[in-house]
């Protein structure tokens, strides 16, 4: 699940256009330096958050894995505390944060709730603060003031500093920017169809839960326009599949939505596999990817035949004296932090490998 920006492809199979290529890759960066209109930075908040809100109706359990995870971390700043390393580690810890502390304290603590706080409590019309994130280590913070064009404009150099200094509790934002804006209400058409599908949803999942709880389902599961789907293992049991797609059938024809068609999904040990290494890859990929110091340039991971591949490519030339440097003390960081009870316990001990590739793509043996 490595991305490659050189291979990207249309559904049919085609290869991307130069032009359309740079044109997506250059949206980010047009995004963050304010090149659109308000009304087109609203419209893009709204629906990135009606995807969001959609995405949390669709699936009950998140799925884990690599660069999503590592996107989703940073996009949700997962925090950290302090704590482990041996003393064979010390000069790691120097230089590097302890992967233990991520692993043990993964709190979600959301800058978007503390900046939204302290404004508020400054007397500061917020109606919302919202976090994008740009590319693996940039992004920034939106503040939406229900207030003139006039006093935003006043305003905005005090938030913009009140907000940098909730930031800078963590390196990880230190690339990170504010942007203060006019807050545009979503209209009344767009509000009614949230709620709709939220009721939808709601309806569904009182039928249906109950029932996989029951059962003791474990595996993520979800819908889309009347359809649920479930999802187990290939070598799960036919007889109980069929058992508890029968018994979810039943629930939702008593509930009086037998519109609704139950659908099921199958996956492989590497899907398994995956989602044993979830916790680990999501600590590993947000300490890595989200602070400079590291110089990782890309990060993703692929379970091959029941090893786990752990791809990370530095920002470096191979030739680069730094390049090996950073390499040991990341390897030497990941090999203790997998080496624990507490990770092995989640990852049954399945054998692993680090791919280590320098900026131009190249596999470093």
């Amino acid at each position: 699940m490595e991305f490659n920006k050189k291979t990207w492809k249309k559904k049919s199979g085609e290869p991307v256009s130069p032009e359309l290529k740079k044109f997506i890759n250059n949206l980010p960066t047009r995004y963050e330096e304010g090149e659109f209109d308000e009304e087109r930075v609203n419209q893009v908040d709204r629906e990135w958050n009606a995807f969001q809100s959609f995405k949390k109706m669709q699936w009950t359990v998140t799925k884990k894995a690599g660069l999503a995870t590592l996107s989703a971390a940073a996009a949700c700043a997962i925090f950290i505390g302090s704590g482990f390393i041996s003393p064979a580690m010390a000069d790691v810890v120097s230089k590097f944060p302890p992967l233990k502390s991520l692993y043990e304290k993964r709190q979600h603590i959301d800058m978007s709730s503390e900046i939204t706080n302290k404004l508020v409590e400054d007397g500061y019309p917020v109606k919302e603060v919202i976090h994008h994130v740009y590319s693996l280590k940039k992004g920034a913070m939106y503040v939406f003031l229900d207030d003139t064009e006039g006093n935003i404009e006043k305003a905005s150099k005090e938030i913009i500093e009140i907000s940098n200094n909730i930031l800078k509790q963590d390196e990880r934002y230190d690339d990170y920017s504010i942007k203060v804006r006019k807050y545009v209400a979503p209209s009344q058409e767009h509000l009614a169809e949230e709620e709709r599908e939220r009721k939808e949803w709601d309806e569904i999942s009182r039928l249906v839960s109950p029932v996989l709880e029951k059962y003791n389902y474990n595996q993520s599961w979800g819908g889309g326009k009347n359809k649920v789907t479930l999802e187990f293992a290939k070598e799960e049991d036919e007889n109980k599949v069929e058992q508890i797609v029968k018994a979810v059938e039943t629930a939702l024809k008593e509930g009086g939505r037998e519109d609704i068609e139950v659908d099921i999904y199958r996956f492989g040990a590497e899907r398994a596999q995956e989602g044993r290494w979830g916790n680990a890859l999501a600590v590993m990929f947000e300490e890595l990817g989200s602070k400079n110091k590291y110089n990782v340039k890309g990060l993703g991971y692929k379970s091959d035949k029941q090893v786990m591949k752990i791809f990370i490519t530095l920002d470096k030339e191979s030739k680069d004296s730094r390049f090996k440097e950073n390499a040991d003390l990341i390897i030497g960081m990941i090999d203790e932090f997998i080496a624990r009870d507490e990770v092995q316990a989640e990852v049954k001990g399945d054998k692993y490998e680090i791919v280590l590739k320098d900026k131009s793509g190249k596999e470093i043996k």
